[in-house]
């Protein structure tokens, strides 16, 4: 009696305890997007444990993120069974590992997570989202994703619910955040020089995923600076980050992990990974953007980047 109070307690609390790992993106457009509006438990963070060694958001040092010693891998990529990826790297300790961890949970939760009474299916999910040209494709990719999520969906549902607990409450304290939400973090507390550093470290880890997640940042750092819209050439340096991963050695074919996601969360099907992302850019020159790309890879390859340079634009 008492267990069942506390999942009915958790599912109480919805609101915003789900949407803290999605809302870190919201400056970062190439992302998969929050799952459609669905009946879902909540989960509070507040009363989760907090991990012994919690990585605070203080400015960071150049040890934060280091450069892998082996060239480095997709994890995620060939990856039938997302849940062992998120079982290997989460109490990692190396930060980059731990935000694979945290990749490997939030493709499939909290959309896969349902509630009590009811699981949340490719079925269910599609239903909630606009019909169009697309929707066929779209319900393939839900399945697709469904069938690499059953790690996590199989358990029972209080399982499930204690489990995504204990990583949003590693999440919200920094235990399981890439650079580019650290740095997402730090700005918003007017930390400017600690968000910088951030960044640098996350492009000296030379981790595609670290990369292609500080999309996003060009713009934002400029809002910050002089409170006001980024301009044309933020946008295609902003593209730039968000495809350059595909040749770091991200997998971007239109059957990978990260294509599907976008098909199945935001209805981008056509094309592969740098086709579907672009288009979340809208009217951008893709002349620019393949300039721009081409320039970064060799930059970031040679390790040349000058992150403060690049996003520093004041």
């Amino acid at each position: 009696m008492r267990h069942a109070k506390a999942i009915a307690s958790g599912a109480a609390l919805l609101g915003g305890a789900l949407c803290i790992g999605w809302l870190l993106f919201v400056d970062a457009p190439v992302l998969p997007s929050p799952a459609p509006p669905m009946v879902a438990p909540a989960i509070n963070v507040a009363s989760a444990p907090i991990p012994a060694a919690s990585a605070a958001l203080v400015a960071p040092t150049s040890a934060t993120l280091t450069p892998p010693r082996v060239p480095w891998r997709d994890t995620l990529a060939g990856a039938t069974d997302l849940r062992a990826v998120y079982q290997r790297n989460i109490t990692s300790s190396d930060p980059t590992q731990r935000a694979a961890a945290w990749r490997a949970w939030s493709a499939c939760m909290p959309a896969f997570l349902g509630s009590a009474t009811q699981a949340a299916t490719p079925e269910t999910l599609a239903a909630a989202m606009p019909q169009g040209a697309d929707s066929g494709l779209r319900i393939e990719a839900l399945r697709s994703l469904y069938a690499r999520c059953q790690g996590f969906i199989s358990r029972r549902y209080d399982e499930q619910l204690s489990e995504a607990s204990k990583v949003m409450a590693l999440h919200a304290h920094g235990d399981a955040r890439s650079g580019a939400e650290a740095a997402h973090e730090l700005l918003a507390m007017g930390e400017r020089e600690a968000a910088l550093q951030r960044v640098a470290d996350a492009v000296a880890a030379l981790d595609p995923y670290e990369i292609r997640e500080l999309s996003g940042l060009v713009g934002r750092f400029r809002r910050d600076a002089e409170q006001r819209d980024p301009g044309p050439d933020d946008a295609v340096r902003d593209a730039a980050l968000a495809v350059v991963a595909c040749d770091l050695g991200l997998d971007c074919g239109p059957g990978s992990l990260l294509a599907t996601q976008l098909c199945a969360m935001q209805g981008q099907c056509t094309g592969d990974v740098v086709d579907r992302v672009l288009a979340n850019f809208g009217a951008i020159d893709r002349g620019q953007v393949d300039t721009e790309r081409a320039r970064l890879a060799v930059q970031l390859r040679e390790r040349r980047f000058d992150a403060r340079r690049y996003f520093d634009q004041r």
